[in-house]
């Protein structure tokens, strides 16, 4: 069980935490959005792929985003202790550092194992899968660009073909 030392310390950390988390995974997911877009008003991409690619890209970016954001939330705890001056009251009631960072220091170990989970397990076949999603959404893309009656140019100008006539298929 844990003391109320501990729960407070690490409710600290795990707000600061959990919003520096968000914060930065919406700020990357609106960039990767913004780049599906892109991709798809230029005819790269079909729009209907552009949600799914999102979803299934921006598990990568968690195993870079949470530990910059731990040692963020960290950083914002001890410092609103400082701030407030409960780290001088901590010390005077006999706690010293070895106690603060115990608590602190079982829960980087308990990320650091998700952490590895998500990078060496999860993502490899997320990734795997995104890539897949993509290349089809690229190659139906082409397809869906033709017209009929015209020359038309696929892939930056390296395939050029004719196309009469379109089926409904």
């Amino acid at each position: 069980m844990l003391r109320v030392l501990d729960r407070y310390l690490l409710r600290e950390v795990i707000h600061g935490w959990l919003a520096i988390t968000l914060v930065l995974w919406f700020v990357i997911i609106t960039n990767r959005m913004v780049r599906y877009l892109a991709k798809a008003a230029a005819g790269e991409l079909p729009g209907d792929v552009i949600l799914l690619l999102l979803a299934v890209k921006t598990f990568w970016f968690l195993v870079y985003i949470m530990p910059f954001a731990l040692a963020l939330g960290v950083v914002m705890a001890l410092g609103r202790l400082y701030r407030d001056n409960e780290m001088a009251v901590l010390a005077a009631c006999g706690v010293g550092p070895a106690r603060i960072y115990r608590p602190l220091l079982v829960m980087g170990l308990v990320v650091a194992m998700l952490l590895g989970w998500l990078a060496l397990v999860v993502s490899p076949d997320v990734s795997a899968y995104g890539e897949r999603v993509e290349r089809l959404a690229k190659q139906s893309a082409d397809v869906t660009l033709l017209l009929a009656g015209r020359f038309n140019s696929l892939r930056d100008g390296q395939m050029t073909f004719y196309a009469e006539g379109l089926s409904k298929k």
